[in-house]
């Protein structure tokens, strides 16, 4: 499934994809061509006191 979103995202244009990955998951990325991004993602919901 994860190559053929690729792909497709390949053949729609797209130059790069960011994800954020748990550490068991990155091994799976790696093999897949990803490599470690500078910044790691954060998130905050909106709905409490900012």
């Amino acid at each position: 499934m994860i190559t053929f979103l690729l792909d497709e995202a390949k053949q729609q244009g797209v130059s790069m994809i960011e994800l954020s990955a748990t550490d068991d998951g990155k091994p799976l990325y790696e093999k897949l061509g990803f490599t470690p991004a500078k910044y790691s993602s954060m998130r905050k919901t909106l709905d409490g006191p900012v």
